[in-house]
């Protein structure tokens, strides 16, 4: 069947669907040989197809069109019943008439056999296999995403799969996709609550030591997927993993320097700090075994204190030994000054207590684990590798790699956390958690601090927590409520609107006759 293509205005066409059906002025010719009602095509930059158009009828060019493509030299008027949304090229579509270059000048003659197929789009990089993948489901209209195109790709070349054999694989793919895919009308939410409800009863409460290694603890089971659901500003136990880069990742004796660097080092951790009352002074005395092992000098110590912000104290040193004198007596701030040295960090990172190295056989290098997680300097530090470097920590991921890194983080967290009890959840319930907490830009917490108490039903937020505060409330306010969720329906004992309770049956009267 013969047809066109012809390149139109989106301002215009957005208007024109808005006012569907309506009729509308083209200012090109339609060749005698397309007959009404036809389907033609529109697109918007010449390259892409963006709409299929359902034209009823062609009306002769004295009839005045509700819209136009100009104001001038209409030669047409269409009756345009229906419009569909379509994604294809004009590469992918073979012209009849003249085509200039690879775009659509104003209007393109086309010969189409029947509904165009939605065909995947083609990405650059694609390989032989993958792109034998991409035309049979050309062939057989049907699509799938481009990570399982890729995914289906890379095994069929691991068990060099023929062409017959790859298109069996696609064909039972396509099934189990279609199978995969949600019902209209799905309680995805309850479905999903339900799915990590079920197994979360069966985590344990129990701290572990992390991979094995000592004196690094790490919260798991129950207590960390609450964490990770009530998007807690800091866990527990924030512990990061340190990837390091090829020239020092087999290197033990420079792995071990890199994560001395790492640790923070605290005056307390190295030297006595003792309060002279009667003298008014507070003094460091140093300890050289504990300096020695922490790489830390006496110079570091000094410069440390010096950058304190305390004024009206002067600082001598005899031997071992740093003395800091009040100009002006006051016990309060002798004890402050005293508080404030001992937690002044000499080296290493804030946040982070402990680094141990480990040699990780399964990769064939040494990898450093932290008690204490600080993202954003550990990235900065040479040596570490940027790119595989994982902190637990999902506000700090949110706060330096933003929403989506966040949105990823929550995700693997979950799977990690129910994993190791033996536990398997299907991502996609993990997947809908993740989105919920991160859809709007930030990360935020399932409870009534976040997604629960933004829900518009006051029923609902009542029936979440704090039930007399909501009520009292939306009582105050003059809310009211719509009772189209699925807790106001059950609280009010109507049925929900999902499944059968979705549908609305309207009996109409017969006429009587008369």
């Amino acid at each position: 069947m013969l047809t066109i293509v012809w390149k139109d205005n989106e301002k215009k066409w957005k208007q024109l669907i808005e006012n569907l059906p309506t009729t509308y002025g083209v200012d090109f010719p339609i060749p005698e040989e397309i007959k009404p009602p036809f389907k033609a095509f529109v697109t918007m930059d010449g390259s892409n197809i963006d709409y299929a158009v359902y034209v009823k009828d062609i009306l002769p060019k004295t009839e005045k069109p509700k819209l136009s493509r100009n104001t001038k030299g209409i030669q047409h008027v269409l009756l345009i019943e229906k419009v569909e949304e379509v994604k294809m090229h004009v590469n992918e579509i073979e012209p009849v008439g003249k085509k200039q270059g690879t775009k659509v000048q104003k209007i393109l003659l086309i010969n189409i056999e029947e509904e165009a197929p939605k065909i995947p789009v083609k990405f650059k990089g694609y390989d032989d296999f993958e792109n034998a993948i991409i035309e049979i489901l050309k062939n057989k209209k049907e699509n799938l995403p481009e990570s399982v195109i890729r995914e289906i790709a890379s095994r069929s070349k691991k068990f060099k799969l023929n062409k017959e054999d790859l298109e069996k694989v696609v064909e039972f793919t396509i099934q189990e996709y279609k199978k995969s895919s949600v019902d209209p009308h799905e309680a995805v939410g309850i479905v999903a609550a339900q799915s990590i409800g079920e197994p979360g009863t069966q985590l344990t409460l129990r701290t572990f030591h992390y991979a094995g290694v000592a004196e690094v603890n790490i919260t798991k089971g129950l207590p960390r997927l609450i964490e990770i659901v009530d998007a807690r500003t800091k866990p527990s136990t924030p512990t990061m993993e340190i990837y390091l880069e090829d020239d020092i990742k087999k290197d033990q004796e420079k792995v071990e320097i890199l994560a001395k660097k790492l640790e923070s080092t605290k005056v307390i951790d190295v030297a006595d700090v003792e309060i002279n009352v009667t003298e008014m002074t507070v003094t460091i005395v140093m300890d050289k075994e504990k300096m020695s092992k922490r790489r830390i000098s006496k110079n570091q110590i000094l410069e440390a204190i010096k950058k304190m912000k305390h004024q009206g104290t002067t600082l001598t040193e005899e031997g071992d030994s740093i003395i800091i004198t009040l100009q002006d007596p006051s016990y309060k701030k002798l004890y402050l000054i005293s508080e404030d040295i001992k937690n002044l960090l000499v080296s290493g990172i804030k946040g982070i207590e402990r680094a141990i190295v480990k040699y990780e056989e399964s990769i064939g290098e040494y990898k450093i684990y932290t008690q204490g997680s600080n993202l954003k300097s550990v990235l900065e530090l040479e040596g570490v590798d940027h790119r595989k470097t994982y902190t637990n920590d999902i506000m700090e991921i949110y706060e330096v790699l933003g929403v989506e890194a966040a949105r990823n983080a929550i995700i693997d967290e979950s799977i990690k956390t129910l994993e190791e009890q033996g536990l398997s959840v299907d991502v996609r319930h993990l997947m809908l958690v993740a989105d919920m907490m991160t859809f709007e830009g930030n990360v935020e917490a399932i409870g009534r601090h976040g997604i629960a108490g933004k829900k518009s039903s006051v029923l609902a937020r009542a029936a979440f927590e704090i039930t007399s505060k909501h009520l009292l409330q939306a009582g105050l306010l003059g809310e009211s409520d719509e009772l189209r969720g699925v807790a106001e329906n059950i609280i009010v004992g109507q049925p929900i609107t999902l499944g059968t309770g979705a549908v609305n049956l309207i009996y109409k009267y017969p006429e009587k006759k008369r």
